[in-house]
């Protein structure tokens, strides 16, 4: 009786483990914030690929203050795709110092599952 009741218990335990492997794969799969410069002009870049969903991203960027933390210099919010998220914009009258840029990522799958990631690039100009 044990070692049916055992026997039971990995097998759940088994397929529980592929379910979550699959839902994660079937979600956000990369996401990559980009940061140049070209003279006094940010060009910011995100990236993102998900299978099956539905990308929402916010894109920040900032500068490294006197203090050692960072003040936002433009926020571009509501980036939408499906599948496929790629959008650039620029921002104009950067000076030397030390730039980032924060993209926020959420992908929903048609099933429902979401996921989301946060990733930076951090530039000296």
């Amino acid at each position: 009786m044990k070692k049916v009741l055992i026997a039971t218990i990995s097998i759940v335990l088994l397929l529980t483990m592929s379910v979550s492997a699959y839902a994660r794969w079937a979600g956000l799969r990369t996401c990559e914030a980009g940061l140049s410069f070209s003279g006094s002009t940010a060009n910011c870049t995100a990236t993102a690929i998900a299978s099956d969903s539905t990308i929402t991203a916010t894109m920040t960027l900032q500068k490294r203050n006197i203090f050692g933390g960072y003040s936002t210099l433009a926020t571009w919010e509501n980036l939408t795709a499906e599948n496929y998220l790629r959008e650039s914009r620029g921002y104009s009258s950067v000076s030397s110092g030390t730039y980032r840029v924060l993209l926020e990522v959420t992908a929903v799958t048609s099933g429902g599952q979401t996921d989301y990631k946060e990733v930076e690039t951090i530039v000296e100009k």
